[in-house]
């Protein structure tokens, strides 16, 4: 077995595990580090009454994006050798799967009002509001993430740090200076999504340059008629 670690191996196991190492940091400034910027500037209680709301958000979503992935990624994982076959492949789990996660995000804003008095508490009542906002930044999280997997085929990681980069220092720096005028209780999540936003938009355009993603409308009509 240590015959395998050579040289050549640890090169493509760095060139492949290091982009995505900085990726995570960068998503982590995206999705965590307003919890330590609003506690310094703000305070524990607004912290308290945004992060249930976004935390709430945020377990749906991830819990939905689970068992998408059981579903759907081994799917994906057969075709990712033949080029062609994994082209139509994740043009057609994104032409399926964005609609599904769009759907979510509506039907969470929907129900966000009953959701936290049901699953948290009915003194977190008013923190609804950040739900909404929470579920539609982690919608396009989630279709970032989905688009994600094109650079994981091509083993081309690298091309996820800058989208990546850019909605995470967005978000960091956007909140720092959302938390210094007066209505920070609005302008932070509207921070927070526009990041989230922006970072979708790179990420779309970074993994377009290696597969062509064709996103059909006709698809997405179906899905919300139905």
């Amino acid at each position: 077995s240590f015959r395998m670690i050579k040289y050549s191996n640890i090169k493509s196991v760095l060139k492949f595990s290091l982009p995505l190492s900085f990726g995570v940091l960068f998503l982590w400034m995206q999705t965590q580090s307003y919890g330590i910027i609003i506690e310094k500037y703000i305070g524990a209680e607004f912290l308290g009454y945004f992060g249930v709301g976004m935390a709430l958000a945020f377990a749906i979503s991830s819990a939905f994006e689970t068992i998408v992935m059981q579903y759907l990624y081994p799917v994906m994982y057969k075709k990712m050798k033949d080029e062609n076959k994994f082209k139509n492949t994740i043009n057609d789990i994104l032409n399926l799967i964005i609609p599904i996660y769009f759907l979510l995000a509506i039907f969470v804003s929907l129900f966000a009002i009953y959701m936290i008095t049901l699953l948290v508490d009915m003194k977190y009542y008013d923190s609804y509001i950040y739900t909404i906002f929470g579920i539609w930044i982690a919608f396009f999280r989630m279709s970032s993430n989905m688009i994600a997997n094109i650079a994981h085929a091509k083993l081309n990681t690298k091309k996820l740090i800058f989208p990546y980069a850019v909605a995470g220092i967005l978000s960091a720096v956007g909140v720092v200076f959302a938390t210094q005028v007066n209505f920070y209780q609005y302008l932070i999540p509207s921070v927070l999504l526009f990041a989230s936003f922006i970072g979708f938009l790179y990420m779309f355009f970074e993994m377009n340059k290696l597969v062509n993603i064709k996103l059909n409308l006709g698809t997405f009509y179906s899905i919300v008629f139905y």
